[in-house]
């Protein structure tokens, strides 16, 4: 059996990649309820053309995003770092397909 990789909060300086879509985002802020962060994708036309823009995002979705896999997550440094649970939602999902549930 493979042990799962352990997961950590965000902090300023993580980096975020979506392979589908190779587009990395580099957290710069963080608040309550938002990850504030600079994305850089790719354009949709012919030629690889980077752009480079701000954005912020819920917390719960950029959790979300990670514990589903669509996210891979590179920290800055794993020092003094505490780790977090994964959100409930999934369990929910899985509970749903069970009758006894």
């Amino acid at each position: 059996m493979q042990k799962e990789k352990d997961k950590y909060h965000l902090r300023v300086g993580d980096l975020l990649h979506n392979s589908k879509s190779t587009a990395l985002g580099l957290v710069t802020k963080t608040t309550r309820h938002y990850f504030y962060f600079y994305l850089m994708s790719r354009s949709t036309e012919d030629n690889p053309e980077f752009m480079v823009t701000e954005d912020k995002a819920s917390k719960q979705k950029v959790y979300e995003s990670i514990d589903s896999g669509l996210l891979e997550v590179y920290y800055g440094t794993k020092k003094r770092r505490k780790r977090r649970k994964t959100f409930y939602q999934d369990f929910r999902i899985e509970c749903e397909d069970f009758q006894t549930c």
